[in-house]
C-alpha cells in the first residue's frame, strides 16, 4: 500500500518460467505491493506454476498478443494503483518506487528506456529502436499535444485505476501497439502524464517475445505509428 492506496502490480507473461518467479519474489520484497497479478498468456511451460510458488495470483488470457494479456490483467485488478511490468528481469523493481514518488501530480507514469545512461549491457535498445521510440514520441506530441515523450514502447508504468477504467473502452490493440495507444488515450482524455527514465536491461534468460529481430522491431513500429496517426482523426478528441 502507498498513501492509502492499494497496488496491483501486473506482468503478462508467456513462456516466462525461468524468470518470472524471481521477478514475483523482488517484488514481494519491496513491501507495498498488495497483490501480484500474472497474466499467463496460454505459457507451454512453467510460467504460471514457478509465479504461484512465489505468491503470484495467476490467470489466464487465452487471445494471443501482449495487448490482450495486459487488458486482461487491468479489468482483473481492483486495487487502486495498477503497474505493468514484464517477466523477463529486464526492468528494476526499484524504479517501482520512483513511479509512485510521482502519482500524486499525475493519472498515468510512464518509463522511458531511451536514456543512454539508463541502457545496460544487452538490452534490446539498439539507435535504431532508441530513436524510432523518440521520433513516435514527438510525433504523439505534436499530434495531441502531449507532453515530450522519448518512448512510447516502454513497458513499465502506472496508472490510477479509475483513470484506467475511462479509457478502457477506448483500447483495441491486442499487441504491442497497446503501449502507446494508453498514452493516446490518456491525452484524448486529458489526463494528466508524466514521463521517467527508468532502467533497461538485458534478459537474463530466453528470447525477447516483441522484437527479437529487426524485421519484427520494424513491423511493431509502423503498427505503433499507424496507430497513432490514426487515432487522431478519430471523434473522440
Amino acid at each position: 500500500m502507498y498513501k492509502n492506496q492499494t497496488i496491483c502490480v501486473i506482468i503478462p507473461a508467456y513462456n516466462e518460467e525461468l524468470s518470472v518467479g524471481l521477478v514475483v519474489k523482488e517484488l514481494q520484497g519491496l513491501g507495498f505491493v498488495d497483490r501480484v497479478l500474472v497474466v499467463d498468456n496460454n505459457s507451454l511451460d512453467r510460467t504460471a506454476e514457478n509465479a504461484q510458488k512465489e505468491g503470484a495470483v495467476v490467470i489466464r488470457e487465452e487471445k494471443p498478443g501482449y495487448g490482450h494479456a495486459v487488458k486482461r490483467g487491468l479489468d482483473a485488478a481492483g486495487e487502486d494503483l495498477l503497474i505493468l511490468t514484464e517477466a523477463d528481469l529486464t526492468f528494476s523493481v526499484r524504479d517501482i518506487e520512483r513511479l509512485l514518488s510521482r502519482i500524486d501530480e499525475a493519472d498515468l507514469v510512464v518509463g522511458s528506456r531511451t536514456n543512454p545512461r539508463m541502457i545496460g549491457p544487452g538490452a534490446n535498445m539498439g539507435l535504431l529502436l532508441r530513436w524510432g521510440n523518440v521520433a513516435m514520441g514527438k510525433l504523439l506530441q505534436i499530434l495531441y499535444g502531449a507532453c515530450g515523450f522519448t518512448d512510447v514502447g516502454c513497458t513499465l508504468r502506472l496508472m490510477r485505476r479509475e483513470k484506467y477504467k475511462r479509457i478502457e473502452p477506448y483500447l483495441t490493440s491486442g499487441g504491442t501497439a497497446l503501449s502507446p495507444e494508453i498514452m493516446v488515450e490518456a491525452a484524448k482524455a486529458g489526463m494528466r502524464v508524466v514521463e521517467i527514465p527508468v532502467f533497461y536491461g538485458g534478459r537474463k534468460t530466453g528470447e525477447s517475445k516483441n522484437t527479437p529481430g529487426m524485421a519484427r522491431a520494424l513491423r511493431n513500429g509502423l503498427g505503433m505509428m499507424g496507430l497513432i496517426i490514426r487515432k487522431r482523426f478519430e471523434g473522440r478528441l
